[in-house]
């Protein structure tokens, strides 16, 4: 009950926000020349807005030098995201991979299919297959945000 009241403030206040800045880019295009700058300014700003939920998760990946894997690579690695995601019952997140030494674990995304995991090259060479699992299956997805249970 407290997460679902929790998300439903967050919703909203993303919502007063985006209403917010679309005031304020209406307020400025309409000084500037009247409703037609106006409406030019909001649907840019929305487009703009609309583009960054669907693509922020791998520019910020493409931006640390993460690449997704391929399916052959790391089978480890795979099979281990593909039995907790089916222990969890979500769909298996896209797998990225940091060609660094040290050992970084991170997730992205905006939901259950959005979502991605990635690894480094430092955190597999030092990682046991049991710490790999447990430190896999403690990050916080988009997938298990979502209210699914895991393990």
């Amino acid at each position: 009950m407290r997460t679902a009241l929790a998300a439903a403030r967050n919703l909203l206040k993303a919502w007063l926000l985006v209403a917010g800045i679309c005031a304020g880019l209406g307020l400025i295009g309409w000084s500037l020349g009247g409703y037609r700058v106006a409406s030019i300014f909001i649907f840019c700003w929305l487009l703009g807005a609309a583009a960054v939920y669907w693509y922020l998760d791998r520019a910020a990946l493409g931006m640390v030098g993460a690449r997704e894997l391929a399916v052959a690579e790391a089978p480890l690695l795979q099979s281990t995201v593909e039995r907790l995601a089916a222990r969890a019952g979500v769909v298996k997140p896209r797998l990225y991979f940091f060609p660094d030494a040290h050992p970084r674990v991170g997730s992205a995304g905006r939901g259950p299919r959005g979502a991605a995991l990635a690894v480094s090259a430092g955190f597999l060479s030092i990682a046991s297959p049991a710490e790999l699992e447990g430190v896999l299956g403690a990050l916080k997805t988009p997938a298990v945000r979502t209210g699914t249970r895991c393990c």
